[in-house]
């Protein structure tokens, strides 16, 4: 076992280091679970996340290692626009990042109130679209990564969608 700031304790498991970290900044964020991920929890992550430092037995995290670690900490989200084709965050440090809107279906599916209707979670670090139930952090964005949802799950949710709308205009 090392400790190495910026990590927590991290032991060796024959091919990296690897340990269990909890941000704060993550807290609030949709859990998931099951194969790939594909079934979500019914309560928010408490921003405890496994890591992983890649290396050998022998070394010590390098420093552009925890540079990394501490950049996922670092910037949070100070606006949030969403249209047709674009996913925009302003971030506290001044950049903007902006990806495709397909990236992320079920705000692809979501009605323009659904997408004007975001909320920052996680100390800022986050997005979450309530009638969607959809996250989005700013590290996903940062580092170029789209929906991690499992087409099997989009379509439970899109048929669970179907029926919501199609009980709610029967009655109307």
């Amino acid at each position: 076992m090392i400790d190495v700031p910026p990590f927590p304790p991290l032991t060796w498991d024959r091919y990296s280091w690897s340990g269990e970290v909890r941000l704060p900044s993550w807290a609030g964020f949709q859990s998931r679970r099951g194969a790939y991920a594909s079934v979500s929890e019914p309560v928010p992550s408490g921003g405890t996340a496994g890591l992983t430092v890649e290396g050998d037995a022998e070394a010590l995290p390098t420093p552009q290692q925890a540079a990394a670690f501490r950049y996922h900490d670092a910037s949070t989200a100070v606006r949030v626009r969403v249209t047709d084709e674009v996913l925009s965050l302003d971030l506290s440090d001044g950049r903007s990042v902006s990806v495709p809107l397909g990236w992320y279906p079920r705000l692809t599916c979501a009605t323009p109130k659904e997408r004007d209707g975001w909320v920052l979670i996680g100390g800022e670090s986050g997005v979450h679209w309530p009638e969607v139930d959809e996250d989005v952090s700013v590290a996903s964005l940062l580092t170029g990564r789209p929906s991690s949802e499992r087409p099997e799950s989009f379509r439970r949710w899109l048929a669970k969608r179907a029926n919501k709308v199609v009980g709610a205009s029967d009655f109307a």
